[in-house]
């Protein structure tokens, strides 16, 4: 059995590194110039299980061009927008390689986006133009993350390292060394960085002299953590399928959960932004099955041991998006309304516990959750959907406009506005319709 679960754990992490190796040669053998709609480009892109493949000609009138690879012809066809809950609002153009991570700035108007193409690039929101691009990794940029404050900020790359960077002078402050692939890195306190990397363990560090304070040992690859804002406590995702509650100071796991009984790679886990007003009782779970599950998590205190505990709680779950053998991340959006309705649906029952809807929410009266896929879509779903509706029923929409897989998406910190990011080497920013008549320098 021992022997059986290593093979299964190598297998893991080597699918999951050829993946990302895959979008490498792909992105070096595109064309510079990618407004230009080429056949060959075009079938170069097709999945092989879908008809049509949705190619981007001016996305500003909301226009596309659709391949049909059976006719071997190109049609443009115009989005109807009248029923449509997000717009397309700009294409950031600039990465040079597969976008694989994005993230707003807590203070909301600048975006970080790290890519293939071994930078970090700085994006204001407003402006919808690149102001910075910072080249010193080696390799593969795999995750950017901001500090609290906005001032400073990580990346994560294939070259061992992870870097802090200073954001006013975008110049590297340290760089921090993991002796493997590094596929996750945050700072999400002051004193400390924190970077999941093979084989299998997550590097603490010291931020102010950059040497290693420990390293947590898995029995797997740590795709995705978070850590909690005392830094007391981290929570993993891994290539097992686990999720895993860990004591920091201890150095140990204190309770280990299975994400549905596959046992497939979880590719992210996350909770609500830190600043935001409500409480982030809800855990996001993007696995390689193709579902995205919801935990309502609860903490609690063991008086006898004196340890913490974590107990997680399905609360709802979402297919139809494709994340099979990807990395790909969601983020959450909780509508400034949602407080005020959550007391109404919290009273609206039905006999199997599930929350019932006698009225259409706005999305400022929301709870939603978006994801990337492999499929070119973002999909955006209502957490507080009947858990046991169909999958159609639970998606709020579906977002067309990318040419290949999206690996990331990020919700503004405030607004219901969409940061996406693929492996077409673009970002495109969404934006409720509810946004439109707004100043759009609300960024």
């Amino acid at each position: 059995n021992s022997n059986s679960n290593s093979n299964r754990n190598s297998d893991n992490n080597n699918e999951y590194v050829d993946k990302l190796n895959f979008d490498t040669n792909q992105s070096n053998s595109n064309s510079n110039n990618q407004n230009q709609v080429d056949i060959k480009i075009v079938e170069e892109n097709i999945k092989f299980n879908h008809d049509l493949i949705n190619l981007e000609k001016v996305n500003e009138n909301n226009q596309f061009i659709n391949y049909n690879k059976n006719t071997n012809s190109i049609q443009k066809h115009q989005i109807n927008s009248s029923n449509r809950q997000f717009l397309l609002k700009t294409t950031l153009k600039g990465h040079h390689g597969a976008v694989y991570s994005i993230n707003f700035s807590p203070c909301s108007n600048l975006i970080v986006s790290g890519s293939f193409d071994k930078s970090v690039r700085l994006w204001n929101v407003s402006q919808q133009q690149e102001v910075q691009c910072m080249i010193e990794h080696q390799m593969h940029v795999t995750d950017v993350n901001w500090t609290n404050d906005s001032k400073q900020l990580v990346s994560a790359s294939y070259d061992h390292n992870v870097i802090l960077w200073d954001v006013l002078t975008a110049k590297s402050i340290r760089t921090f060394n993991a002796n493997g692939y590094v596929l996750s890195a945050v700072s999400p306190i002051d004193s400390k960085i924190f970077a999941s990397s093979l084989p299998n363990e997550i590097s603490i560090f010291d931020k102010n002299s950059g040497t290693t304070i420990c390293k947590l040992e898995n029995d797997c690859m740590v795709n995705s953590f978070q850590v909690n804002q005392n830094g007391f406590y981290l929570l993993s995702g891994d290539a097992c399928g686990n999720i895993k509650l860990w004591d920091i100071r201890k150095m140990n796991v204190i309770k280990q959960i299975s994400n549905g009984d596959t046992h497939k790679p979880i590719s992210h886990i996350h909770t609500l932004k830190a600043n935001t007003s409500v409480e982030s009782r809800f855990l996001a779970v993007n696995s390689y099955d193709n579902i995205l599950r919801i935990y309502d998590q609860a903490y609690s205190l063991n008086s006898s041991t004196n340890e913490t505990n974590l107990n997680l709680q399905l609360y709802n779950s979402f297919t139809g998006y494709k994340n099979h053998n990807w990395p790909i991340k969601s983020s959450f959006y909780c509508g400034k309304l949602y407080q005020h309705n959550l007391q109404f649906q919290n009273s609206s029952l039905d006999s199997n516990d599930n929350i019932r809807f006698s009225q259409k929410k706005t999305i400022e009266e929301s709870y939603l959750i978006a994801t990337g896929s492999a499929d070119n879509f973002v999909y955006i779903y209502d957490v507080d959907s009947n858990k046991s509706s169909d999958a159609n029923e639970k998606l709020v929409e579906k977002l067309e406009g990318h040419k290949d897989r999206i690996y990331c998406v990020d919700f503004h910190p405030f607004e219901p506005i969409i940061a996406s990011c693929s492996a077409d080497s673009e970002i495109k920013l969404w934006y409720a319709k509810s946004l439109t008549n707004i100043d759009i320098t609300l960024f």
